[in-house]
């Protein structure tokens, strides 16, 4: 359900944005840089996932429902 992968995803960039806001602010530990490294990764993969989804759908005219 593409409303559950919007949940996802903001969840995920919350995790960034709270990783970030973080760091500005003062040192973060190497387990909060690894797990912000690790989240960042999954929104640029599902960005690239959901680019290529778009492209197909411009090129064969269908939507196909996204899985993960």
């Amino acid at each position: 359900d593409s409303g559950d992968e919007k949940n996802i995803a903001s969840s995920i960039s919350a995790k960034v944005e709270k990783i970030i806001k973080k760091l500005e602010n003062s040192k973060i530990t190497s387990e909060e840089l690894d797990e912000l490294v690790e989240n960042a990764q999954k929104l640029y993969e599902r960005a690239i996932i959901l680019r290529y989804k778009a492209y197909e759908e411009k090129i064969f005219g269908e939507k196909k429902r996204l899985v993960y």
